[in-house]
C-alpha cells in the first residue's frame, strides 16, 4: 500500500480529497463559476466516496482474516491445553 500523509488513506482517495479542497478554494477565490464548481465538486466527491468504500471493504476483509486466524490460534491453544492435561493425567 502506498505511503500517505493521513493514516488509512490510499493515494487515489487522498488525491480525490485534495482535488476537492482545491475546487473549494478555487470557487471561493472566484476562479470557478457555480456550474463548474458543482460539476467538479460532484466528480471529486464521487471519487473520494468510491475510494472510501474500497478502503472500508479492504479493512473488513482484513478484519475477517484476523478473526479467522484468532479462531485457529484459540482452537490450537485449547487443543494444546487438553493434550497437556491428558499427559499430566497419564503420568499421575
Amino acid at each position: 500500500m502506498p505511503k500517505t500523509d493521513a493514516p488509512g488513506l490510499n493515494e487515489r482517495e487522498q488525491n480525490a480529497r485534495q482535488a476537492l479542497q482545491e475546487v473549494e478554494f478555487d470557487f471561493q477565490l472566484g476562479n470557478l463559476d457555480e456550474k463548474e464548481y458543482r460539476s467538479l465538486r460532484t466528480r471529486y466527491m464521487n471519487r473520494a466516496l468510491v475510494e472510501m468504500k474500497n478502503r472500508h471493504q479492504r479493512e473488513k476483509e482484513l478484519d475477517e482474516e484476523i478473526e479467522a486466524e484468532l479462531l485457529k490460534l484459540k482452537a490450537a491453544a485449547s487443543q494444546d491445553t487438553a493434550n497437556s492435561e491428558e499427559d499430566s493425567d497419564a503420568r499421575a
